[in-house]
């Protein structure tokens, strides 16, 4: 859960730098990091009932099948970033303006 808040926060800079809208890449991000947990959870299932797999691979595998959906949501969620931050117009980034008590370069 906390990897997918860290990818929402991402999304939402990585947004907002492009100029897309924060929020909604934000929530594509966490969404898409949680699919890939559940979509790993589900193959483990189906090979569960459907083909026959030990009922006990769950317990048996705990910590590979969590290692490995974690490493596949973020190889998925790093995909997405970096499709993000590649703007199509190169003029079309915007420029993060300085916090008011940070002085100014002239």
């Amino acid at each position: 859960m906390i990897l997918a808040i860290l990818f929402a926060i991402l999304g939402y800079r990585a947004a907002g730098k492009s100029g897309r809208p924060k929020i909604l890449w934000a929530v594509i991000l966490a969404i898409a990091f949680l699919a890939v947990q559940v979509a790993v959870f589900a193959v483990g299932v189906f090979g569960v009932r459907s083909l026959g797999w030990d009922p006990t691979v769950f317990t048996k595998y705990e910590w590979p099948l969590n290692l490995g959906g974690w490493l596949l949501g973020v190889l998925v969620c790093s995909a997405i970033l970096f499709f993000l931050g590649k703007s199509a117009d190169p003029g079309s980034l915007v420029e993060e303006t300085p916090a008011p008590d940070e002085p100014v370069d002239a």
